[in-house]
């Protein structure tokens, strides 16, 4: 980050500005269940092989199916097929003969840039003004938990800040202060 200030105009205004920038790249590991290899050629733990060549079957409902081997325990309905292609396969042996894990090593990204302003001005020898502004902009990228696409959440913070003070004498001091903050 940098930082700079000093005076404007000699013992009445000062300013002073802030930059401080942060980028993160740590490796994270991710471990999901999926649908064991067992299960996407039709052998359902528990249940006898039918048998059968492979090729189109009946399902139980009525719908278009397909046996995947003679070691096959059903017949897999046709979407059922489609929905298990959304999801990867195993990379590791099966956790049981229904369920089998899915382990990556992805990258999570963090860059974040944040920014300071402040003025303090003298008016007189009574009052004097101030001003801060604070912005703060973040993305966090991480892959999801399949490694198909990244997840991107994304934040920005905004703050402003007016005073304006009048000392009245040494045991009383007015402040009027007003502020804005917004944070999406």
């Amino acid at each position: 980050g940098v930082a700079a200030g000093g005076p404007i105009i000699n013992d009445k205004a000062f300013i002073f500005g802030d930059y401080e920038g942060f980028r993160q790249a740590r490796g994270i590991t991710r471990v999901s269940s999926v649908f064991s290899e067992n299960v996407r050629s039709g052998i359902i733990a528990g249940h006898a092989a039918l048998n059968l060549p492979a090729g189109p079957c009946p399902t139980s409902s009525g719908t278009a199916g397909t046996i995947f081997s003679p070691a096959s325990t059903d017949c897999m309905d046709n979407s059922v097929k489609a929905m298990m292609a959304m999801y990867p396969h195993p990379t590791t042996d099966s956790l049981t003969s229904d369920k089998g894990q899915f382990i990556f090593s992805g990258v999570q990204h963090v860059p974040e840039n944040f920014y300071t302003f402040r003025a303090d001005h003298k008016i007189g020898a009574n009052d004097s003004l101030f001003g801060t502004f604070l912005y703060d902009d973040t993305d966090f990228l991480q892959p999801d938990r399949f490694n198909n696409l990244f997840l991107n959440s994304h934040t920005t913070r905004t703050t402003a800040i007016v005073e304006e003070s009048h000392t009245f004498g040494a045991s009383f001091v007015n402040a009027v202060r007003g502020g804005f903050s917004r944070t999406h």
